[in-house]
């Protein structure tokens, strides 16, 4: 079964390539089963990513934001720097509503774990094959082994994250530290001007105050 992040970023990409389509179609151009996709469905349309309707092919699905008509062709516009940190906000949005949505889904899931394990601690099973029980209980360490690697490289993403905002933060105290030595440079500079020309403006007052009284 594909990974949760991959399919729910490979359905995206196909809703928005055929900008509508049913949840069969999907489900058959993905490879994975229609309860799968109903399931990814649930969880993109209430984080906003897809828009969901019902008609009498079934359930359809379309691109939050289509794209208007009579834009192909047109000349890219080219961003400025606080439109990228738009643009960057709403993809760490789109990664934050996909996560809380999954994560409600992944808790419900190892809850449902543990509660199993609960009703086993219950049962009898000194009968049972030792070797079988000990080969399931290691298959289940791997699982959860591959489950905290995934967290931890969740983290490291956002570490990573973390770390380029902090640098693009700096750079920027650095650049208005930069630009106000540079006015404070230029005001000095102006003073002295405007100091030097008021002088040299009282100088010739006086020489011109001279030759009258001659």
């Amino acid at each position: 079964m594909p990974k949760l992040d991959t399919s729910i970023d490979r359905l995206v990409e196909y809703v928005k390539l055929k900008k509508s389509c049913t949840v069969d179609d999907a489900a058959k151009s993905l490879g994975v089963p229609s309860k799968q996709v109903e399931e990814l469905v649930e969880i993109l349309a209430e984080s906003g990513l897809i828009d969901v309707r019902y008609d009498f092919s079934g359930i359809r699905l379309s691109p939050k934001i289509l794209d208007k008509g009579g834009d192909a062709g047109k000349v890219e516009k080219k961003l400025n720097a606080i439109e990228r940190l738009e643009g960057i906000k709403k993809e760490l949005q789109d990664a934050e509503n996909m996560f809380i949505f999954s994560e409600k889904d992944i808790s419900r899931k190892v809850e449902n774990a543990k509660a199993h394990f609960r009703e086993i601690e219950r049962l009898d099973f000194s009968g049972e094959n030792s070797i079988q029980l000990k080969n399931k209980a290691l298959e289940l360490d791997n699982f959860i082994k591959v489950f905290e690697e995934k967290i931890d490289s969740l983290e490291k993403n956002a570490l990573e994250m973390r770390k380029e905002v902090d640098s693009f933060s700096l750079q920027i105290d650095k650049q208005q530290t930069k630009k106000m030595g540079f006015r404070m440079r230029f005001s000095n500079i102006f003073s002295k001007v405007r100091g030097a020309f008021r002088r040299r403006r009282g100088e010739k007052k006086d020489i011109s105050d001279n030759l009258t009284a001659v």
